[in-house]
Order: C-alpha cells, then structure tokens, then sequence
C-alpha cells in the first residue's frame, strides 16, 4: 500500500509544488497564463472570422484561390470561438459535476473500512471498498478521456490552420508577380497596419493570479477599419469592459494610425493595397497557431491532474485487491490514511476548477464599430 494516495498535489500548502512543467509557477498564475493566452488566440480567430474580402471584377485566378482558401481559414478559426473557448470551461465545469459521485464513494468507503475495523473478515465490506474503488476510476477516467479528446481538438485547430495559411501564401506569391506589384508600397501599408493592431491590442485584457483567484468576466467585442475597395478588416479584442469596441473606435491614436493607413491607401495602386491586406491575413493566421500552442498549456494542467488521479486509484484498488484474502496485508489503517488525503486532494482539485468554472465571456455592446481616421487639417 502506498504512503501517499496521489502525488499530484494541489493542496493550498503545496500548491508551488504541483507537477507540472511549469511548477515554479502558482497554479492561479498558470491559469492566468493558459486564460491570457487562449484570449489572445481568440482575439485572432474573430478578427480573421470578422474580416470580408472584397469582390473582384474582373477575378483573378490568385484571387479565386485565395477568395476559397480564406473561406476554409474562416470556418477553421470558428472552430476556437464555438469550441474551444466554451471547453476550457466546461471541462472543468463537468470535473465539479463529478464531485457527488466521488463524495459518495469516498464516505462509503470510509464506512467499509470502519465495518473492517470491527470485523475484519467481513466480506462484503471488503467488495464494497473495491466497488467504490472502481467506481472512483472509471469516473477519472471518463474524464481523463474528455480532456485528451479535447487537447486533439486543438492539435486539429493548429494543423488545419497551418495549411490554410501555406495554401494562401502559395495564392499571395502568385499575386506578387503580377504586373503593377510595388514591394515598398506594400511593406509600407503592413508595417502601419501592424501598427495600428498593436495598438488595439493594448486594449486587451491581462489577468492576473489574483484576477483569476477573484473571479473575471471576459467581454468580446472587435472594431472594423472599412478600407477605400470594400474590404473590412477586424481587429478584436477580449476586453474587460462592455463597450469596448466604442472605447477603441474613439482612441485618439487609434483615430491618427487609421489616418495612416487611409493616407497610404490613397497613394498606391489598388493591386498593391490588395495583396499588403492579403499578407496580413496570412500573418494572422501563422500568429494563431503559435499562439494555440500556448494556449493548450491549460488542458495540459487538467491532464495531469487526472491521469495521476487514475494510476493512483488504479495502484490502491490492485493493492486491496490482492490483499482481499489477507485482512493483514491490507493494512487499514495505510487505507484510511490514503483515502483521507485523497479527498484533501481532490477538494483541491475541485477549487482549481470551481476558479475557472467561474470564469464567463460575454458579448460586448455593441459587438462591433467602425474605426474612423482622424481629421486632417484643412489645406490653406
């Protein structure tokens, strides 16, 4: 029999300690850090799902290609807004729902292992210890299994997307051969553009440990830079504020960059202005799927925890098992020892996900507004 029920410990004394990757980090910083990062992945995905590409006339064939490869990303980056987001909460959310089966279990089995204090030859204490013992694995591993299906569906977000992106820079290379391409115009317009994104993205919120301890509501809310062809280009943010999108359309250095990029457009050829808009789209969506890699590290804390949750119950169910035969070998008192500190354990555990179960994300009002340029001094 074991010493200690689980090694993965979250307890409030031992919390530095917990076995991750990151262990020299709080759990409520590595929270943070997972929440901070899967926002600014989406971020990204509704500002890539936002944006409209104009209707050429006559089409190119680069063009069409790319028209197709872009509907296929925006449907992709969907994929982290209507899934992923919502099961980073309801992971944990469905561990909480599991906390009666497993205070059911724990406080019968307490009861078995008081019956075999008394008498220890009782039979059909021993079967319920095991029963409950099985019941508590197969539980964990449900979950276990909901986890590593879910941490898939993000390897298939970053590898759908990764496509998509080399796919659109075949499209973008094919458009730069074009007659009329002018590289500096070009570069000029996304190193302003870049700016300006930047810029929006000082509006995103960054949670703290304490935030996240404290409990926190996300709004989302994008703003949309309406270029002189037609084409809409968003720009989101996960903010802490629900008018968001308001507060960044009337920033003054945000009006100033939008005049810009309105000013660059004007002098340059409409090719020129396409193909810098069609560049930032395929940075976007290569930023995306670094960022998804961070934002994982969250499922991979909810792994952990339950694949040492099964082996754990799984090693003290073989050991009482094996021991049903010999009352001495299953030494009760090492068994009340472990149970107890299983459910000092799993308390732990159920606040690490009673945090994020809390955390919502609402729409911001109004979802969207236009970014007007600044106003240029009359010419005299």
């Amino acid at each position: 029999m074991t010493s200690r029920f689980f090694p993965f410990q979250l307890s409030r004394d031992d919390v530095a300690a917990a076995a991750t990757k990151n262990g020299d980090k709080s759990i409520e910083q590595q929270l943070a850090d997972s929440f901070n990062s899967n926002n600014a992945v989406l971020a990204y995905a509704r500002s890539l799902t936002g944006t409209q590409l104009p209707h050429l006339t006559p089409p190119l064939p680069w063009y069409d290609k790319f028209q197709s490869q872009f509907a296929d990303a925006k449907v992709h980056a969907m994929l982290w807004q209507n899934t992923v987001t919502p099961g980073l909460v309801g992971i944990p959310t469905g561990i909480l729902n599991f906390a009666l089966l497993w205070s059911l279990n724990n406080a019968t089995i307490t009861q078995a292992i008081d019956v075999l204090d008394r008498d220890p030859h009782n039979q059909e204490a021993k079967d319920t210890v095991v029963y409950c013992l099985r019941e508590l694995h197969a539980g964990v591993g449900r979950h276990l299994a909901a986890a590593t299906q879910f941490q898939g569906t993000i390897k298939d977000f970053s590898s759908k997307l990764t496509s998509d992106a080399k796919l659109m820079n075949e499209a973008i290379q094919q458009a730069t051969k074009s007659a009329g391409y002018n590289e500096g115009e070009v570069a000029r317009l996304v190193k302003h553009v870049e700016e300006l994104r930047n810029e929006i993205s000082k509006w995103q919120i960054v949670v703290t440990a304490s935030a996240i301890g404290a409990g926190v509501s996300f709004w989302l809310g994008a703003v949309i830079a309406i270029f002189s062809f037609g084409f809409g280009l968003a720009f989101s943010v996960v903010g802490a504020a629900t008018g968001i999108a308001l507060m960044i359309a009337a920033d003054v250095k945000i009006k100033q960059l939008t005049a810009q990029v309105e000013l660059d457009q004007k002098n340059m050829k409409e090719l020129n202005v396409q193909i810098a808009t069609l560049k930032l789209i395929e940075e976007n969506l290569t930023t995306l799927v670094k960022l998804s890699e961070a934002a994982s590290a969250q499922v991979e804390l909810i792994l952990k925890a339950w694949d040492s949750l099964e082996k754990e119950i799984l090693a003290v169910l073989d050991d009482v098992t094996a021991a049903q035969g010999d009352v001495e070998r299953m030494n009760l008192t090492a068994l009340r020892t472990d149970m107890a500190q299983a459910n000092v354990d799993w308390q732990a555990l159920q606040g690490f996900c009673s945090v994020i179960s809390g955390i919502h994300y609402n729409e911001a009002s109004p979802p969207t507004a236009d970014l007007e340029p600044a106003k240029q001094p009359a010419s005299v």
